[in-house]
């Protein structure tokens, strides 16, 4: 459930898009919307016109305009502006307003890798085990929508951490009704070699790649069981595809109705590997829609407490 949620903005176009998400997954579920802009401290001379003055009042009169807007379309929302670097400022708000979900939005390729490389990225990746929902921004964004979510894609590796995604959404009111499609690759393997290839997120080469038949049927005896165990009372579908572990997810975030992807990862090093892993960046780079991130071990944890 998704009763705050945190968008840090930097004045761009580009960190605005998250907005549409923001206020969409807002109206499913009635959550607040937290904008966040951080003016870093620069040298104050104590006169109006100095630097930090500057950047606090722009920033705040920046937010301001869009909670004029926002509040005039019936949503719950705050602004937040402090004078701090923006990882500090965001890891700061999350933790102390018990932020439920982070949205932050990249601009394509060139985005995604600045991002991952970036420090601020970096350090909120790092620092908090609040789910985060990235968003590719578009130069031709669409329209916003309002209606209420109609499937979402989760990828499951058959382990309890992946699995940890479907707790999540079990709880979460935004997508209440929405069909989750359960998604299970089976890598395929180098005929000469037998090897696996699930972490490879490029071309396989040249060759026919195969893989095992008995491999494929156990996928879906898994997907129909943790569907049962965990979703039980929710519409769910079921997908097997054989090829490489973030082909195979792009190619099926790219049907019609997939509105995000839920990825569940093995906490903070789970997400320090997202930063260097061949497969979350092609995910990152080419997915259609938003890309959910889920602190895996951490919900693990919650869970184990509860039972």
């Amino acid at each position: 459930m998704a009763r705050t949620i945190l968008v840090p903005l930097d004045g761009s176009e580009v960190a605005e898009q998250a907005l549409p998400y923001a206020c969409r997954l807002a109206r499913q579920g009635g959550a607040e919307v937290v904008l966040l802009r951080a003016a870093p401290f620069a040298a104050n001379s104590g006169k109006p016109s100095s630097p930090l003055r500057v950047t606090v009042r722009d920033a705040e009169d920046y937010l301001e305009a869009l909670w004029y807007r926002l509040a005039g379309e019936g949503l719950r929302v705050r602004t937040e502006v402090l004078h701090t670097a923006p990882a500090r400022a965001i890891t700061f708000t999350a933790r102390r307003e018990g932020v439920d979900l982070i949205i932050m939005s990249t601009h394509g390729y060139a985005g995604v890798q600045r991002f991952l490389r970036d420090s601020v990225a970096e350090t909120v990746l790092r620092r908090t085990t609040t789910p985060m929902l990235f968003v590719r921004a578009s130069d031709h964004p669409s329209a916003p929508r309002v209606d209420p979510y109609s499937k979402v894609l989760v990828p499951l590796d058959g382990t309890p951490f992946a699995e940890t995604a479907l707790t999540y959404l079990q709880d979460a009111d935004w997508c209440s009704a929405a069909e989750i499609v359960l998604l299970r690759v089976v890598a395929p393997t180098m005929p000469a070699y037998g090897a696996d290839l699930s972490g490879m997120a490029g071309p396989i080469g040249p060759g026919p790649a195969r893989f095992d038949k008995d491999q494929e049927e156990e996928a879906r005896q898994y997907l129909a069981q943790v569907g049962e165990r965990q979703l039980e009372g929710r519409v769910t579908a079921a997908q097997v595809r054989v090829g490489l572990a973030a082909q195979a997810i792009v190619e099926a975030a790219s049907v019609p109705d997939i509105e995000f992807i839920v990825l569940a990862t093995h906490g903070r090093t789970g997400f320090d590997r997202l930063a260097h892993g061949s497969v979350a960046r092609h995910v990152l780079h080419h997915a259609p829609v938003p890309v959910l991130l889920l602190h895996g071990v951490d919900m693990l944890a919650q869970v184990h407490e509860v039972s």
